[in-house]
């Protein structure tokens, strides 16, 4: 994951932006499979999202942004 982020960081930052969105996005989607109270896509997000600025460190690409 250091690879991408030195290489598109460096070349193509809209593309690295687009690839941790599409890693979110998966999370999101795994999140609203697992948990039935996310039971629409922007709430699944949200959830992404609020779990990202409490655990910042969880998953790698958090740690890009």
């Amino acid at each position: 994951m250091q690879g991408w982020k030195n290489y598109y960081g460096k070349y193509g930052r809209a593309e690295l932006k687009h690839v941790l969105s599409y890693l979110n996005a998966k999370l999101a989607r795994w999140a609203k499979r697992k948990y039935k109270r996310l039971k629409t896509k922007s709430q699944a997000i949200r959830w992404v999202i609020g779990y990202q600025q409490r655990e910042p460190k969880l998953f790698v690409h958090w740690s890009f942004t």
